[in-house]
């Protein structure tokens, strides 16, 4: 059975483009990850500082192995600096 993750992020106004661009690229190295099936960047039309990361992935456990070598890299810690406070996120399971 397959997962869709999104995360949600408050992004500071004037950090917004730079972390657009961020997430631009950080998609295909996500997408690269094993169990990825897909990665897409979504900017509220309604509250342009929110962005949502929608994220497929075959199994739980094999975004769970992905996000763990993003917080062991630093790279969670590095976003902080764009954010008003911390990302929201939510798993839904596809039927």
């Amino acid at each position: 059975m397959s997962y869709q993750l999104l995360v949600e992020f408050n992004v500071k106004p004037e950090k917004l483009a730079d972390f657009v661009e961020i997430m631009q690229g950080a998609k295909s190295a996500i997408a690269g990850a094993a169990g990825c099936n897909g990665v897409q960047v979504l900017v509220s039309e309604d509250q342009p500082n929110k962005i949502v990361l929608s994220e497929h992935w075959a199994t739980k456990e094999q975004h769970e192995d992905y996000a763990e070598a993003m917080r062991a890299s630093g790279a969670m810690d590095k976003m902080a600096e764009f954010l008003q406070e911390l990302p929201v996120s939510e798993t839904f399971l596809i039927r």
